[in-house]
């Protein structure tokens, strides 16, 4: 039985519920805690850093046998914030998942694992989101058994590195002159709840929500 803490900043992220339901189902095969801040991570022998903004310190790091980080790219490209979504807004049809070992430097440790998932140019912002969470809880397995097998198969990152910047609000603002097929790609990909899509007009702002009728 491993002692897992996984580490996620933000309670209310989409993501929590798969965390939590992953949590249950392996209840009974190891000791798997969910946690939200990095002064709560008190040691034991996975710490897995999932849509974590928190830099681990050394202290902390010791008390762990392995930190690994999920991170939505094709490492070393893409580095830095919000991957996923940058990658999809330059016309990306397909994501890549990885899972690496934690690094001083920011996500620049070695590649244990990746997952590959398409993306329609049709799918929302909600579909996306399972898609990748499911790739990430995949992840998660795949780490959890790695280290079960005592496997140590992390791999150098290779190629040239590429750095993402952090979203702000106004990174979700859409150009009302602009036809709907130009900016449809943008506005599919931002959360309704969280980051919703929105333009100005005649001296309002108005926000956009999306759905696909069924």
């Amino acid at each position: 039985m491993l002692a897992i803490h996984l580490l996620c900043n933000n309670l209310e992220h989409p993501i929590i519920p798969h965390l939590q339901h992953w949590i249950k189902s392996n209840q009974c095969r190891h000791q798997v805690s969910l946690i939200s801040l990095k002064e709560e991570a008190k040691g034991g022998d996975i710490l897995l850093l999932i849509s974590c903004s928190d830099y681990i310190s050394s202290k902390i790091a010791s008390k762990y046998s392995k930190i690994f980080v999920i991170h939505a790219s094709d490492l070393p490209k893409g580095r830095g914030w919000s991957p996923h979504v940058w990658t999809l807004l330059d016309g990306a049809e397909e994501l890549t998942i990885s899972l690496i070992e934690a690094h001083e430097k920011i996500d620049q440790g070695d590649i244990w694992a990746q997952e590959k998932i398409a993306i329609a140019p049709s799918d929302l912002f909600d579909e996306i989101d399972s898609k990748l969470f499911a790739a990430e809880i995949r992840l998660i397995e795949k780490a959890v058994r790695l280290i079960e097998s005592g496997q140590k198969v992390g791999t150098r990152q290779i190629g040239e590195a590429s750095y993402f910047p952090k979203r702000t609000p106004e990174d979700s603002e859409i150009d009302p002159s602009k036809p709907l097929s130009d900016t449809f790609n943008k506005i599919r990909l931002m959360d309704v709840n969280r980051y919703p899509a929105f333009f100005k007009l005649h001296g309002s702002e108005f926000i956009i929500e999306i759905k696909k009728r069924v």
